[in-house]
């Protein structure tokens, strides 16, 4: 029997289910307790599957980059605020050469480099680094980190020792804070 707008219906009778028996044995795998291999496989299914995802991932290279000092970070942001009017004439000047060249024919055309378009002074941005320590929650590189010796900073940088007591600790802060 058959839905299909372009198939001749048959009226053949449908062959009738044959019963199912009833359930007296237990599939294979399965027992009485729940012990059998399938119960072992559900059990060690998980780890499996951990191992899996684990033997893959080490399979493909992941880099990240470093965090930006906060201070780099800042300048740098400072810096573009300051040059803004810069930039926006720098993006006209690109724009505009960019339409000139949809104008030739595609043989005329040439490669822009956009920073071709920007003047001297946004040639020279402060440099951004990495940051590599972090305190009180903020990264600085090595240039900026506060207290560093010929850093300007509120205090001095210090790092503790084990062999330092807390109370030699608070008697070395005490004595710089005078």
């Amino acid at each position: 029997m058959t839905n299909h707008p372009h198939r001749e219906r048959d009226d053949a009778p449908e062959p009738a289910p044959e019963s199912v028996p009833p359930m007296t044995e237990l599939p294979p795998g399965l027992s009485q307790n729940g012990h059998g291999p399938t119960a072992r496989l559900m059990e060690a299914l998980p780890q499996m599957l951990f191992q899996a995802v684990t033997a893959a991932l080490q399979q493909v290279q992941v880099t990240t980059a470093p965090l930006p000092c906060a201070t780099c970070f800042l300048a740098r942001l400072q810096w573009g605020a300051s040059h803004a009017a810069e930039f926006r004439e720098a993006e006209r000047a690109y724009a505009a050469a960019v339409a000139e060249q949809e104008q030739k024919d595609p043989q005329d055309r040439v490669a822009l480099d956009p920073a071709s378009f920007a003047p001297d002074s946004l040639q020279s941005a402060p440099p951004l680094q990495g940051g590599t320590v972090m305190v009180g929650g903020t990264l600085y590189c090595a240039q900026h980190i506060p207290g560093a010796p010929g850093m300007p900073g509120t205090s001095p940088l210090l790092i503790a020792q084990a062999h330092l007591t807390p109370g030699m600790l608070s008697e070395m802060t005490r004595g710089r804070a005078a």
